[in-house]
Parts: structure tokens; C-alpha cells; sequence
């Protein structure tokens, strides 16, 4: 399998684990207090949710736009303060 389908399917069963811990949270302690289950379903639901926000709304970046010019790399960084 390729590494692409590795990772989807990784991330489909994390986020299967998730829900149902947090089915667990609510259906087999019914009698905790509210807060507390409110609790660890936002602990248990950020990083499920966190992760398809990053993926939303950062795409991978389809050139090298990071790289440094050559007036501003290090090496020439000492001839400004000359």
C-alpha cells in the first residue's frame, strides 16, 4: 500500500477511536456530573477536531516559497551592519 492510503487509514480508525471513547463517555457514565464529561469529550475531541482544521485550512505547499533570497541569507546578513 502506498504511503498516502497508509495515513488515511491510520487517521480513519484514530478518528473511529475517538468517537467512541466519546460515546463511551456518555453513554456508559451517564450518572457523572455534566462538567466532567464535558471535559473529557473536549480532551478527547480537540485533537480529532485539530487535526482536520490544520488539514482544512493549511494545504501543502506546492513550491519552495520559504527559501531565502540570495540578499538575505546569512552569509550576507554582516555586510548590512558594516
Amino acid at each position: 500500500m502506498s504511503e498516502r492510503v497508509m495515513t488515511t487509514l491510520a487517521c480513519a480508525v484514530w478518528a473511529f477511536a475517538s468517537l467512541c471513547l466519546i460515546a463511551r463517555i456518555w453513554v456508559l457514565h451517564r450518572r457523572e456530573r455534566f462538567g466532567k464529561k464535558l471535559l473529557w469529550t473536549v480532551v478527547v475531541a480537540v485533537p480529532f477536531v485539530g487535526w482536520f482544521f490544520y488539514g482544512a485550512f493549511y494545504k501543502p505547499l506546492t513550491d519552495n516559497s520559504n527559501i531565502c533570497e540570495e540578499s538575505q541569507s546569512i552569509e550576507n546578513m554582516g555586510d548590512d551592519l558594516r
